[in-house]
């Protein structure tokens, strides 16, 4: 509006200039309030609405060998997911985001057994057989009744481990070395003047090495 070229400016000067009331002051911050919430919202929505395209422009490539030998090449756009945006004095954003199957955990089914353990068995010591004892040898004198003197003796000692022969030129007939078993002495004797004579003694050795003669 153009001012009047006639007006003083010296009648502008108002001393007591109206002021503006309550209501009119209440108006003007809530405005200032609403077009800053909205200028807020406008620069929140478009950052997430651009990352979350960016996010899910996903391109497939899918190469399928053709009967020919050849190759032909199939493009697919994938879908981006619902995403709304709602610009007023509150955002609301909603991203659906797919979900990833996980795989089953292998484990060991119901047709499967497992074989018990077998124990193992105890190992034998082999049993050493221990020898039996040595048989002790005997050594014995065994004595003819009724042999005259100055005559020889001679005698052979019998039995199932051999025979053994001696001679005397007394009554008394000597063995050594005589293993255990059961024997007999066979002896005679003939004199010079034709006299003999001859009989037979039983002789036992014992394991232990005694000698018994009857």
């Amino acid at each position: 509006m153009p001012l009047d070229p006639e007006l003083p400016f010296d009648s502008l000067s108002d001393p007591e200039p109206p002021a503006p009331g309550r209501a009119q002051r209440t108006a003007v911050m809530a405005r200032a309030r609403q077009l800053d919430r909205r200028r807020r919202a406008v620069q929140g929505g478009g950052a997430v609405l651009c990352a979350a395209v960016i996010a899910v422009g996903v391109v497939a490539v899918v190469s399928v060998a053709g009967d020919s030998g050849g190759q032909t090449s199939k493009v697919e756009t994938a879908t981006a997911p619902d995403t709304t945006v709602a610009v007023d004095d509150t955002v609301a954003v909603t991203t659906t985001v797919p979900v990833v199957p996980t795989e089953p955990v292998a484990g060991p089914t119901d047709t499967e057994t497992v074989a018990p353990a077998v124990p193992a068995e105890p190992e034998v010591e082999p049993m050493v057989e221990t020898p039996p004892p040595a048989p002790v040898h005997a050594s014995f004198s065994a004595t003819v009744s009724g042999v005259p003197p100055g005559v020889i003796l001679n005698a052979q000692l019998v039995g199932a481990n051999g025979t053994w022969s001696t001679s005397s030129d007394t009554a008394v007939l000597s063995f050594s070395d005589i293993p255990p078993g059961d024997y007999q002495i066979r002896w005679d004797w003939q004199s010079p003047d034709g006299a003999s004579a001859a009989g037979r003694i039983a002789v036992t050795i014992t394991p232990d090495g005694n000698a018994i003669v009857s």
